[in-house]
């Protein structure tokens, strides 16, 4: 949507809106990368995360800060897992797989853009 409104020979406003709307951008939940790819033995990028049919098998290791407090458990860790994991459609649906290459979707975004100019011709 466009609006211009000339005040004289030389001077005018020009107005613009402009919106666009979108599902939002497909993205893959991955592990490792960097680094960490040889801990699957994949070269070809980040491999795609496995979705445990239940984390109470998993193992891992307290979180601590550079003092040694401990700040996640592993109880704690396990339970933020298994909550991410059931709160989340794509990893619901994909216990005992590996998820969907793309299979998930960032929120619906809208983005506008308003322009507002002024013309000054010399003439």
């Amino acid at each position: 949507m466009a609006y211009r409104q000339e005040f004289t020979d030389n001077i005018a406003s020009n107005l613009s809106l402009y919106y666009s709307g979108t599902s939002g951008r497909p993205f893959s939940y991955t592990i490792g990368g960097g680094a960490n790819e040889d801990m699957v033995g994949d070269q070809g990028g980040a491999p795609l995360f496995y979705v445990p049919e239940d984390v109470s098998n998993l193992a891992f290791d307290p979180i601590t800060d550079q003092d040694g407090n401990v700040l996640r458990t592993p109880e704690e860790q396990r339970a933020d897992l298994r909550r991410f994991i059931n709160n989340t459609e794509s990893l619901s649906d994909s216990r005992g797989d590996y998820v969907t290459r793309n299979g998930d979707r960032t929120p619906f975004e809208g983005v506008v853009d308003l322009q507002f100019s002024v013309d000054f011709s010399g003439e």
